[in-house]
C-alpha cells in the first residue's frame, strides 16, 4: 500500500513556528520550543510542524479527498513541542481535526496580541481561557428520583446544539429536579467555567431569548454571580457579572424560561476578551 508522506517543505515549518510566537499551540501546554545551546552559536529546538489531517494513509486523521499540496500546506500544519505533538497522535479521536484547528487559530492570536502589547514581561496571559456550557432539558416524562443516592436513576444524552469546536474535558451541566418545572418551561443551566491557569476577572455573560421569556432565575447563595440587567419575570434577557473566578473554578446558574429556543449568549473577560467559547447542549433523559 502506498503510504507516501507530503512533508512540509522547510520554509512552511519555519512560518508555522514563527506565526504561533515559537510556543507549542496546545492552550494547555504553551511550551517554548526555541532555546539556546551551550555552543555560543547554536540552538535547540524542541517543536514539531504536526500535519492537523494525516500526512499518510496511515497516519492519523488522514483524509484522502486532500490533494497533496493541500495535505503539505501550512493551512494543514499546527506547530507543537514534541510532547503534545506524540499526544495528539496518539489519540485522533479525542484530539480532533476541529480541535487542532482552534488551537492553531488560539496561538496565531495570542502571539499577536504579544506582538502589539510590548508590556507584557510573561507569558502567563496565554493561560487566560474561560468557556460557558448550557445544557437545556424539557420535561417529557417526570424522572423517578427515588434513592438517589447521587446519581441519576435514567439514562441521560447529550446531544449539540451550538458548539464552536471540539472540546476535551469540559464539565457538562445536569440537573434531575421532577418538581423543578412546569409544564411548558424548559430549564437552562448555565455554566461558566476557569478552565485556565490563572485567576479571571470581571466576567460578564448575556443570554437573550428573542421573545420575553423567562419565568425565573436561581442563583445559589453560594454563588458569586450577580444579576446586571434583566432577569426578571416575562423579561427577554439576563446579563450577569462575576467579579474574578480562580483556576478551575465553575459558577452557575438555573434560568427556567417559557421557551425552548436555542438562545444568544455572549460574555466577555478581562483576560480573555470577547469569547466564542459557548457550548449549548440539549439534556435528554429516559427513565428506566
Amino acid at each position: 500500500m502506498d503510504n507516501t508522506r507530503d512533508n512540509f517543505s522547510p520554509k512552511t515549518i519555519r512560518k508555522m513556528a514563527e506565526r504561533a510566537g515559537t510556543l507549542c499551540s496546545n492552550p494547555n501546554c504553551c511550551a517554548l520550543t526555541f532555546g539556546p545551546r551551550t555552543e555560543i552559536d547554536k540552538s535547540v529546538n524542541i517543536g514539531v510542524a504536526a500535519h492537523i489531517e494525516g500526512a499518510a494513509r496511515l497516519a492519523p486523521r488522514y483524509n484522502p479527498k486532500q490533494t497533496p499540496e493541500e495535505r503539505s500546506s501550512i493551512e494543514n500544519g499546527i506547530w507543537l513541542c514534541q510532547t503534545c505533538a506524540k499526544l495528539v497522535d496518539n489519540d485522533e479521536k479525542k484530539y480532533t481535526v476541529s480541535l487542532l484547528k482552534h488551537w492553531k487559530e488560539q496561538a496565531e492570536q495570542r502571539a499577536k496580541r504579544a506582538l502589539e502589547n510590548p508590556k507584557l514581561v510573561s507569558f502567563s496571559f496565554l493561560e487566560a481561557q474561560s468557556l460557558v456550557v448550557v445544557s437545556r432539558q424539557k420535561k417529557t416524562t417526570p424522572p423517578k428520583v427515588e434513592n438517589f443516592e447521587g446519581r441519576p436513576p435514567l439514562k441521560i444524552t447529550m446531544r449539540p446544539l451550538k458548539t464552536p469546536h471540539d472540546s476535551v474535558d469540559i464539565r457538562i451541566p445536569f440537573i434531575i429536579d421532577a418538581k423543578l418545572l412546569e409544564p411548558g418551561q424548559v430549564l437552562y443551566f448555565l455554566l461558566y467555567q476557569n478552565v485556565g491557569k490563572q485567576i479571571d476577572e470581571k466576567v460578564n455573560i448575556k443570554v437573550s431569548f428573542q421573545h420575553s421569556s423567562i419565568c425565573k432565575l436561581i442563583i445559589d447563595q453560594q454563588q458569586r454571580m450577580l444579576i446586571l440587567e434583566g432577569g426578571k419575570l416575562n423579561s427577554s434577557f439576563v446579563s450577569l457579572y462575576i467579579p474574578e473566578t480562580l483556576p478551575n473554578e465553575v459558577q452557575s446558574v438555573k434560568l427556567i424560561a417559557s421557551s425552548d429556543e436555542i438562545p444568544e449568549i455572549s460574555f466577555w473577560t478581562k483576560q480573555a476578551g470577547y469569547s466564542s467559547e459557548v457550548f449549548i447542549l440539549d439534556c435528554i433523559y429516559e427513565t428506566n
